[in-house]
């Protein structure tokens, strides 16, 4: 273990435990100037109050020495889907939370060869003439077949990225999507969200992570411009379009793996349908109740690649949960917990 304590670890791991600084002092019996100074490094601790401290945030002792730097959401590397209304407390630790997650998935990683090549090229927006062409370009790369595409995370996880679902704690943020240095891009993913909203998130942080090296005001529209061409290009999906109608929608929805909302806008986009049956359409699902439950639900695309990670540690390498827990640097109970569920809600089974 390195000899340093990492204030900036610290702010972290009390942030993604949902505890303001006075609490964390509090707990700690110090003042909130103390804890201040230790996470700003202008204070040392002793080991006593080292361990204490990994008590208090349940956190292995070993997190607080790591050298790793938190990536923040303004940053080139971090961005994420959500509500505008998402409140800023709530943005502050879901941001401490991956970036914890991001540190114990990334000691995983660094320790195999994934068995694809890396396929996630940069390609700054502003060197291309759009969204959509950069859409158009990365399904040429990723070779994939006309028309819609059958298993996004296959196809993310065979480009050499990693889909990790998980519990995001708030119905107002989607997904988190992260490109660090020596790592894959990984995206977190909601579990509790529908498919085919799953699948219109992925895409749109693929579209982050692909066009955006650095913050921009209209990323977020350029993110949603690229998953729609991505998932449903225009000049492969215009016919289907025409007419389009909610039963219409609701069929179509099983063959092009997207929500009907995202259809009827990808419709009116396209010129297949004008504003005004537009707006009706929205209004009639509106009514119907499918804003948040619609007809025809998806089923659900499970992500491979990180399940492969941890059987190789667990199967070849012979770790046991408590050895692969210290290894990712988390409490045993959590890599239970986070890592090892299975979407039943049973603990991953061990594969030959």
């Amino acid at each position: 273990m390195p000899d340093s304590f990492n204030p900036d670890i610290l702010a972290v791991a009390r942030g993604s435990r949902g505890i303001s600084q006075s609490v964390f002092a509090k707990k700690m019996g110090w003042s909130q100037g103390k804890a201040s100074k230790v996470e700003h490094g202008l204070s040392d601790i002793s080991e006593e109050e080292g361990r204490q401290i990994s008590e208090i945030l349940q956190y292995p002792l070993e997190l607080f020495y790591q050298t790793s730097a938190p990536s923040g959401f303004g940053s080139c590397c971090l961005y994420h889907r959500k509500r505008l209304t998402t409140p800023v407390r709530t943005l502050n630790r879901l941001h401490d939370e991956i970036n914890i997650r991001r540190i114990q998935i990334g000691r995983l990683l660094r320790g195999v060869t994934l068995p694809h090549e890396p396929n996630i090229p940069r390609m700054d927006i502003d060197e291309y003439e759009s969204p959509e062409e950069v859409a158009r370009l990365m399904r040429a790369a990723w070779q994939l077949p006309r028309g819609p595409v059958l298993s996004l995370i296959d196809a993310i996880e065979c480009a050499g990225g990693i889909v990790v679902l998980c519990d995001l704690h708030t119905p107002k943020i989607d997904a988190v999507s992260q490109r660090a240095t020596g790592l894959p891009p990984i995206l977190f993913i909601d579990r509790s969200k529908p498919t085919d909203r799953c699948r219109f998130t992925l895409a749109h942080e693929i579209g982050h992570i692909v066009m955006h090296t650095a913050p921009t005001p209209d990323a977020e529209k350029e993110a949603d411009r690229f998953a729609a061409e991505f998932l449903m290009p225009e000049h492969e999906i215009t016919h289907d379009l025409e007419g389009l109608s909610i039963v219409k929608a609701a069929n179509l929805k099983l063959k092009w793996r997207v929500s009907m909302q995202a259809l009827v806008r990808r419709a009116r986009d396209v010129g297949a349908i004008g504003d005004a049956r537009y707006k009706s359409l929205i209004v009639r699902i509106s009514q119907l109740g499918y804003k948040k439950n619609e007809p025809n639900p998806i089923k659900a695309e499970v992500p491979k690649m990180f399940r492969w990670v941890i059987n190789l540690y667990l199967r070849d390498r012979g770790y046991s949960i408590k050895e692969l827990s210290a290894a990712m640097l988390c409490l045993e109970e959590e890599c239970r917990r986070e890592y090892l569920r299975e979407e039943n809600g049973q603990e991953l089974r061990v594969v030959g």
